[in-house]
């Protein structure tokens, strides 16, 4: 008998309905979804997830290169197979300190090569064929306070250029003291390409002792 049936049975209504008149079909009861359980052993981790919109220029925290600086060097602290802009033209790095270091190394280079013209040294880093040139060295030349630097002016140099570079509270972040000085001695040595920023800190410290 259908639970239907019984029901109007106890109810004194049985009759009211022809034996020729189909009862009215049950609705299915959806069941809860099951969980993808038993998929990874409990010894297996989990995938790290790949950070949304690696690739969006909105999004250079990901990137942790504040100066832009291209993947040619071959950078330390430069994640492999990764950048961003067309081709993946600029370096990822695995934290704000190798990104900043990797600035600092560049100009350090161009101070040497550019025999300390700023203008010059803005020039090949920002060509004309991409960037407000002018407008990028007048904006670092105010901030260093003249056109002729050396390699002590390096530090004030890279400010000058993230702030350029980046929007928002990005310029508050790299220039946290303990990030900034950080990234200021490290830049001071030769590190390997591919070293991380751990490495980084042990190698330094050895050579310190």
């Amino acid at each position: 008998m259908s639970t239907l049936s019984t029901i109007m049975q106890a109810l004194g209504l049985q009759g009211l309905l022809g034996a020729d008149v189909p009862m009215p079909p049950r609705r299915p009861v959806p069941l809860p979804p099951r969980r993808a359980e038993g998929l990874l052993s409990a010894d297996v981790p989990m995938p790290p997830q790949r950070p949304q919109k690696l690739l969006d220029s909105s999004q250079p925290t990901v990137y942790n290169n504040p100066g832009n600086v291209e993947r040619t060097q071959g950078w330390a602290g430069m994640l492999p197979d990764t950048g961003y802009g067309k081709e993946n033209r600029f370096a990822v790095f695995d934290s704000p300190q190798m990104g900043l270091r990797a600035l600092m190394v560049d100009l350090s280079t161009k101070v040497k090569k550019q025999g300390g013209d700023l203008r010059e040294m803005i020039t090949r880093y920002a060509p004309p064929s991409e960037n407000p040139t002018e407008k990028y060295y007048q904006y670092v030349k105010n901030k260093i306070g003249k056109n002729k630097v050396t390699l002590k002016d390096v530090p004030e140099i890279a400010k000058a250029i993230l702030k350029f570079e980046n929007k928002g509270d990005l310029p508050k972040m790299y220039l946290d003291p303990k990030i900034f000085n950080e990234a200021v001695t490290l830049s001071k040595f030769d590190l390997p390409s591919g070293m991380t920023l751990s490495e980084a800190r042990s190698f330094v410290e050895k050579k310190k002792k």
